[in-house]
């Protein structure tokens, strides 16, 4: 997996998981391991990505313990990848990640991490909290419906009012797959929290994009209510 040509590499980093499990945990986890964690940020963007599609493989191989001790950091990390296909490929992951390891593993770990990743980037760029953003629906596929109202839709809220018209957007379109998806069982979350809040964002948009979304988050609002 050192090799020099990258498509040697990339070919090489495709196959991890199943290397492991053909030769045998024990005998390829350093090994294995060390790879991943140094191409994970190999200067190929397709390396990264191969790495990134092998996560889930790699989590169910690894376990929880291993998992966030050598690569939840720098899966984590690649949300603010400079590469689009790369920070799409883990919010896609994200939700087989949790699936392996189950809604309690994601409510109390994976979640908080992925809400600090928010955090932290509010000083920075905006792509940064749109792909967080985009990828908290992911979690919800293990989550109840209490554990959404409660731990997501706070962040989705507060991103209403992002000074970014972009993270706005997204924002109002995660509230409507949301709903749609039926995430959400409380209806007092919707009348007394989201409405007010989607109304809120109308009356004070001049973006005429951010305007339509938001339309259209409070014509759901009302319809599911």
């Amino acid at each position: 997996m050192k090799d020099e040509h990258h498509t040697v590499r990339l070919n090489m980093v495709s196959q991890a998981a199943t290397i492991c499990g053909v030769l045998g945990l024990d005998t390829m986890v350093g090994s294995v391991l060390g790879t991943v964690q140094s191409l994970i940020m190999d200067n190929q963007w397709r390396i990264r990505l191969a790495v990134i599609q092998q996560m889930p493989k790699l989590a169910q191989l690894f376990g929880p313990e291993l998992f966030q001790q050598k690569l939840e950091g720098l899966f984590l990390s690649s949300l603010n990848d400079s590469v689009y296909s790369v920070r799409e490929a883990v919010i896609a992951n994200i939700q087989p990640i949790s699936e392996v390891f189950g809604s309690q593993w994601t409510e109390e770990h994976l979640l908080p991490k992925i809400v600090e990743q928010y955090q932290q980037v509010q000083g920075q760029g905006y792509s940064g909290r749109l792909t967080t953003l985009q990828a908290l629906p992911r979690l919800t596929f293990v989550m109840s419906a209490e554990q959404v109202e409660q731990h997501i839709m706070p962040v989705l809220v507060k991103a209403t009012k992002d000074p970014v018209p972009n993270v706005r957007f997204a924002a109002c379109e995660c509230l409507i797959w949301m709903l749609e998806s039926h995430k959400l069982e409380n209806p007092m979350m919707v009348t007394q929290s989201l409405e007010p809040t989607v109304k809120d964002v109308l009356s004070n948009e001049q973006d005429a994009d951010v305007k339509y979304i938001a339309q259209k988050a409070l014509d759901v609002c009302i319809k599911v209510t």
